[in-house]
């Protein structure tokens, strides 16, 4: 069995044709969803890249494992766990192409085989390009085709590019010369015009969707595809300017908003049925058991993870009643997300945005846009959501601290902490940040 796991960093769900996005973005994962299982309620447990990427790999969610931020106090979880690390024990060769060593001297656990493209280029962790992370990918798929192994390829496009520090307006998104034009007009480049930002966003999105096609093409022309499970995700999304109860344009990926903490999620593997369209609620910290189940490899007992195979084929059609996401970069937030449809958002910490309110509460079913918080108005079902945290919170702590509020407690990374090669800095006051590179 083949095994390759692909996740296009900043990925909002609803920028993709598959999820209803008119603007035809991203051909070759519509195709891939068509082909196998898409999940339409699939929440990042943890945002943004860190601790989502260690609660995939994991298997565990940050409140239980501590990580939940950048903060270098905080430990990842014991390798026994990591999944690329069981998959090696069980004969598969194990490969990354991903930047992501740089932010975490866990994340190359159970890979026989990390590339890293920008290793001599630590500032440009986040600004690799998808065709640089291709001139890796695709030589070892062709070198090792005929084994049984796992490849997790790493896309870091449509990420923001760094405006910390700088004066806005100032270009987010820089797409290939030849895509920055795919959806936009005017002339000249308007950076303060959202139009204008959220335009490049797609076209970087269109860009890195040709080199996931180039390496679906691959599989295919190396005829391995009936024998390769393949599973697309993202790590969290992003705000693009919109409005929420804060009164303002929120940009980035620094709470718990729909376009934040709503990713999505696609698995083809033959036999699965096609375009298949799952509306349960389900997590990214899934994926490891899923990928295990598949694998035939035993998942282990602290996973707090389930297997999707169940609803993926049909025999189930729900694995939770709520969800939870948390998020510990620049801002402290949780959020819990019901089956039918209500959102409760609590805030240990809103900088740097500190007139936002501390509880929020939304139905999505009537309102997907988060405008109208019925915190002061749906007190009964306040009431009842804030109580369901609260035993949940106390069911995964047990004796132990919320690692949100000792983040809240400690600050983003502490005092000029340095960090993949920028040093942040945090004034006292909270309400601005800036970066300086080393």
């Amino acid at each position: 069995m083949k095994i390759i796991l692909i996740s296009l960093d900043t990925l909002r769900a609803d920028h993709l044709g598959c999820y209803g996005y008119s603007r035809g973005t991203s051909p070759n994962i519509d195709a891939l969803a068509s082909q196998g299982a898409r999940f339409d309620r699939c929440y990042a447990a943890d945002v943004p890249t860190i601790p989502s990427y260690t609660a995939v790999f994991s298997g565990q969610i940050g409140t239980k494992t501590g990580m939940v931020s950048f903060n270098p106090t905080e430990k990842p979880p014991d390798q026994a766990t990591w999944f690329p690390v069981l998959l090696a024990r069980q004969g598969y060769t194990t490969a990354a192409v991903s930047t992501l060593l740089h932010m975490g001297g866990h994340f190359p656990r159970g890979f026989q085989y990390y590339l890293n493209p920008m290793a001599g280029y630590r500032e440009r962790t986040q600004t690799v390009e998808a065709d640089e992370i291709n001139r890796f990918v695709l030589p070892w798929l062709k070198a090792h085709y005929q084994e049984d192994f796992f490849l997790f390829v790493h896309y870091w496009d449509p990420h923001v590019d760094s405006v910390w520090g700088q004066e806005e307006p100032r270009q987010r998104y820089l797409p290939p010369e030849e895509y920055a034009g795919l959806y936009y007009e005017g002339m000249p480049q308007k950076l303060d015009s959202r139009e204008y930002v959220v335009s490049q966003y797609d076209a970087e999105i269109t860009y890195a969707d040709k080199c996931i096609g180039d390496v679906l093409n691959l599989v295919d022309e190396l005829g391995i595809a009936d024998e390769t499970l393949i599973v697309f995700q993202s790590d969290h999304g992003e705000n693009l300017g919109e409005d929420h109860p804060l009164g303002r344009a929120i940009w980035d990926h620094l709470d718990v908003h729909e376009p934040t903490i709503r990713i999505p999620l696609i698995v083809r593997y033959p036999g699965l049925g096609y375009g298949r369209a799952i509306g349960g609620l389900v997590q990214n910290v899934d994926i490891s058991a899923t990928i295990l189940s598949y694998a035939q490899v035993p998942v282990p007992d602290v996973y707090d993870g389930q297997d999707l195979a169940p609803l993926i084929q049909g025999a189930s059609s729900t694995r939770y009643a709520e969800v939870y996401s948390n998020q510990g970069f620049m801002t402290c937030k949780r959020a819990l997300i019901t089956g039918d449809g209500w959102k409760l958002i609590k805030s240990v910490d809103n900088s740097p945005y500190e007139d936002a309110p501390t509880t929020e509460l939304y139905d999505l079913n009537r309102d997907p846009g988060e405008v109208n918080n019925l915190a002061g108005v749906e007190t009964g079902r306040l009431a009842e959501l804030e109580l369901r945290m609260a035993r949940w919170l106390e069911q995964v702590l047990g004796n132990r601290p919320d690692p949100l509020r000792l983040r809240a407690h400690m600050g983003m990374l502490g005092p000029d902490a340095p960090y993949y090669g920028t040093t942040y800095q945090l004034r006292t006051d909270k309400r601005i940040y800036t970066a300086t590179p080393e």
